[in-house]
C-alpha cells in the first residue's frame, strides 16, 4: 500500500490559544460550538473528524478536576507531580496534532513516493539543489523556500522531469505532473495569503515525528518550566459561557427562502449541512420549523448541523424536538442536541438529559454538568445520586463527575461512598468532585486517596485547596 503524504494549512494563533489562553472548559465549548469550521472552506466539513477526539480527551482531562485552567497550566501542575503525559485518549503528540487538524482550513493529500521523487527532480531542474544531490522531505528546513523553488518551475522543466521519471513518456504522465505542481502552488498560495502555517506528515512514521510536533512540545515545555513554581489563582469554579451573538444581518437585505429550499431539497448533504449552519448564523427564527423538520427526518450529518443551528437560534419551539433527538441513533446528533439544549437553557431539559445519561449516553455529561439551574432541581439531584450506585461503571463515573458541579450534604455523602468503588476511574471522579466542592466532610477520605491512589497525581489542585484540605503533605 502506498504511503500517504498529507499537508495541512492551519491557524497557528488559534492552535496556540487552545493550549495557552482558553480554559479547558472554554476550549471544550469552543470546539463543541464548532465556530472555526464555519469560517473556513466548506470542504473542511469532510475531514473535521478531530472534533470528537478532542472532545473526548478534554472530557477525560476535566474529570481530573482541570476545568477552569488552561492546558498549559494543567501540564505545569502535572509536571510538579512528576507526570509527563496529559490524561488524553492517546499521547500528547497525537493530541496536539488533532488540535492542529481541527484549526486547519485546507488539507491536501498525495502519494508520498510520487511526491518525493517528483519534487527531487523538479528542484534539481530549477537549480534549487545540485543535480548530484538527493532530496527528501526530511531535508525541508523552510517550507517557504520549497514554495519559492516551485514558483520557478516552467513547462519545459515538467516535460524534462516527466521524461526522466517515465521512460515510455505519455501524455497522462505529463498531465499528472502538471496537476501536481499546480496543486502545490495553489496550496502554498492559499496558506500564505491567509497567514496560515503549513504542516505535513506521512502515515508510515511515528506521530511524534510528524511536522514540527517535537518543536511545539519543546516550546510548551519551556513555558511549563517557567510556570511550575507559580501559584495558580483560579478558583476552579466555572460559570456558563455566554457565547457572543455572531449574527449576520442578512435578513433585511436578502430572503432566506433559497437557503431553506437548499436545506429541504438539495441532494448534496454537504450543501444541506452548510444551509443549516447558515440559517443558525443568520439568526432568522423563521427557519426554526424547517430545521425542526430536518432533525426529525434527515441524514445524521445534516441533523447534527440542524440541532446546532437550533441551539444558536434559542427558540423555545425547538425544546421538545431537541429532547427527542437525545434518542437519535447517531451519537454525533445526540451530542449536538445536548449542546443545543445547554444553549437553550430551559430547565425542562434537565430530566431528559439525565435519562439519556442513565441509558449510557455519555455525550450529554458535560452539558448536564454545567447546565444552568441543575443544582436546584431536586429530582435531578436524586437521580444522579442514585446513578453513582448504578451497575454500569461508565454511568457511575459520569454521575460522580456531574455531581462535582453541585453542592450539598447529601451529594457529599454519596461521593464519599463512591470513594470506596471497585473501579478506579469512579474513585478518581468522586475524589475530584469532592475537591471541587471543597468538601470538608471528606477531608479524611481525600487524604487517604492522595496518599494511596496512583491516580491522585493527575488531579488538579490549587495551592489554596492543598493548604485548606491539608493534602499532599
Amino acid at each position: 500500500m502506498d504511503i500517504e503524504l498529507s499537508w495541512l494549512a492551519y491557524d497557528k494563533r488559534q492552535a496556540d490559544r487552545a493550549w495557552m489562553a482558553l480554559s479547558i472548559f472554554e476550549l471544550y465549548m469552543t470546539i463543541l460550538k464548532d465556530d472555526f469550521r464555519k469560517k473556513v472552506d466548506p470542504r473542511t466539513m469532510l475531514f473535521h473528524k478531530s472534533q470528537h477526539y478532542l472532545l473526548n480527551s478534554l472530557e477525560n482531562i476535566m474529570k481530573n478536576g482541570a476545568i477552569a485552567i488552561t492546558l498549559e497550566e494543567y501540564q505545569a501542575n502535572l509536571f510538579k507531580n512528576d507526570i509527563e503525559e496529559l490524561p488524553t485518549i492517546s499521547d500528547e503528540f497525537f493530541f496536539d496534532f488533532q488540535i492542529l487538524s481541527y484549526f486547519t482550513s485546507l488539507k491536501m493529500s498525495d502519494s508520498y513516493t510520487f511526491a518525493e521523487s517528483s519534487l527531487n527532480e523538479l528542484l534539481k531542474s530549477v537549480g534549487y539543489i545540485p543535480s548530484t544531490a538527493k532530496w527528501d522531505f526530511l531535508s525541508i528546513e523552510n517550507v517557504d523556500e520549497l514554495f519559492n523553488a516551485l514558483m520557478l518551475v516552467r513547462e519545459d522543466h515538467i516535460r524534462a522531469v516527466t521524461h526522466k521519471l517515465d521512460k515510455p513518456k505519455s501524455d497522462d504522465s505529463l498531465s499528472e505532473l502538471k496537476n501536481f505542481v499546480r496543486n502545490y502552488i495553489e496550496f502554498f498560495n492559499y496558506a500564505k495569503n491567509n497567514r496560515l502555517e503549513i504542516f505535513y506528515y506521512n502515515n508510515s512514521i511515528n506521530t511524534k515525528y510528524w511536522g514540527n510536533l517535537i518543536e511545539r512540545k519543546n516550546s510548551r515545555n519551556k513555558q511549563i518550566v517557567q510556570r511550575v513554581y507559580e501559584k495558580f489563582k483560579s478558583s476552579g469554579k466555572v460559570k456558563k459561557i455566554e457565547f457572543p451573538e455572531s449574527r449576520i444581518e442578512l435578513r433585511k437585505m436578502h430572503s432566506i427562502d433559497p437557503i431553506i429550499y437548499a436545506l429541504l431539497n438539495d441532494h448534496d448533504s454537504l450543501i444541506k449541512q452548510k444551509a443549516a449552519e447558515t440559517l443558525g448564523t443568520i439568526g432568522d427564527r423563521r427557519a426554526v420549523p424547517h430545521l425542526i423538520e430536518i432533525i426529525k427526518d434527515g441524514e445524521p450529518e445534516v441533523k447534527q448541523e440542524a440541532a446546532r443551528a437550533l441551539g444558536e437560534l434559542r427558540d423555545i419551539r425547538a425544546l421538545q424536538p431537541l429532547i427527542e433527538s437525545l434518542n437519535d441513533d447517531s451519537l454525533n446528533v445526540v451530542a449536538s442536541a445536548a449542546f443545543a439544549l445547554y444553549l437553550l437553557g430551559n430547565s425542562k431539559a434537565h430530566v431528559p438529559l439525565v435519562k439519556a445519561l442513565l441509558r449510557g449516553i455519555v455525550q450529554v455529561s458535560v452539558a448536564l454538568a454545567f447546565f444552568p439551574g441543575i443544582e436546584r432541581n431536586e429530582k435531578v439531584v436524586r437521580l444522579l445520586i442514585k446513578a453513582v450506585r448504578d451497575k454500569n461503571v461508565i454511568i457511575r463515573r459520569e454521575a460522580a463527575f456531574i455531581l462535582g458541579q453541585l453542592k450539598g450534604r447529601e451529594i457529599s455523602v454519596a461521593l464519599i461512598k463512591a470513594l470506596r468503588d471497585t473501579d478506579e476511574e469512579v474513585v478518581l471522579a468522586a475524589a475530584t468532585s469532592l475537591i471541587r466542592m471543597e468538601s470538608k466532610m471528606a477531608k479524611k477520605q481525600l487524604k487517604t486517596f492522595f496518599h494511596s491512589s496512583p491516580l491522585a497525581k493527575t488531579v488538579y489542585l490549587t495551592e489554596d485547596l492543598q493548604k485548606q484540605l491539608n493534602l499532599r503533605s
